[in-house]
């Protein structure tokens, strides 16, 4: 895992110190979860856990007439985006 301290944007450099040991061919992919940040509709279910964080009761959010008018459901949430897969081929050096 890598924190990104720049708000605009982020560059990260990594190496696989395993992958020569390794002789296979690997995947590699970046994974990025965003700061949170206050989004509609992201509490819809709004799960209220016990000490052991097992689920114990519910606010459901419906969206429509069964919730508050003033209800937006608002919740803190990370959005995330995946990279494309990057494909690495081993090569055997022959003499």
């Amino acid at each position: 895992m890598f924190d990104c301290h720049n708000k605009t944007t982020c560059e990260i450099s990594f190496s696989d110190d395993e992958f020569s040991a390794g002789q296979r061919d690997v995947l590699y992919y970046a994974r990025v979860f965003e700061e949170p940040i206050p989004t509609a509709n992201g509490g819809n279910f709004r799960t209220e856990v016990d000490e052991n964080n097992r689920a114990i009761s519910v606010d459901v959010c419906h969206g429509d007439f069964r919730t508050e008018l003033t209800d937006d459901c608002t919740e803190m949430v990370s959005q995330r985006a995946w990279s494309s897969p990057i494909f690495v081929n081993y090569q055997t050096q022959e003499n």
